[in-house]
This record gives structure tokens, C-alpha cells and sequence, in this order.
């Protein structure tokens, strides 16, 4: 019974590896425009400043901004940024 259900536990977990192993494989590398429009108008409103500050505050802006895609069979979502921004607050 046990080695059962820990048989099933591996299927699961086999599985989900081979679906995010074939959506790495298979997508296509994109540009994240949303994101360097972001960074673009944080570093436009920050002219002059010096650029660890226009750093930090690009990636305030884009802690709050940006959007989080959840895929199906993810059990990890999000990054770094949504992180951060949760300490943020």
C-alpha cells in the first residue's frame, strides 16, 4: 500500500517535470515589452538622479507593475521581483 502511493507521488512528480521540461524546450524566446516599458518610464522620470537610485526605484516600479503569469502544473510563481515586493510593503 505504501510503496503505492509513493509510486503514484513519483508518476505526478515525473510528470510535471516533463511538462515544464516541454513548455521550456518548445516556447519560443519572446521580448518582454511590459516590462521594458516599465523600466523605460521609471529611468525617464528619474533623469539626473544617480543610477543605483534610478535602479532601485526601476525595480520598485516594476515589483508593482509587472504581471504575474501563473502556467498550469506550477507549483512555484512568480520571481525575485514578486519576493521583494512582498517585503515592500
Amino acid at each position: 500500500m505504501k510503496d503505492d502511493k509513493k509510486e503514484k507521488s513519483e508518476q505526478r512528480y515525473m510528470e510535471r517535470i516533463r511538462l515544464i521540461k516541454d513548455r521550456v524546450v518548445n516556447t519560443r524566446p519572446e521580448m518582454d515589452l511590459e516590462n521594458a516599458k516599465i523600466m523605460t518610464e521609471s529611468f525617464k522620470e528619474t533623469a539626473g538622479e544617480p543610477l543605483c537610485i534610478k535602479k532601485q526605484k526601476a525595480f520598485r516600479r516594476q515589483c508593482r507593475e509587472k504581471t504575474v503569469k501563473i502556467w498550469d502544473q506550477e507549483l512555484i510563481v512568480g520571481g525575485l521581483g514578486m519576493i521583494m515586493k512582498q517585503r515592500m510593503r
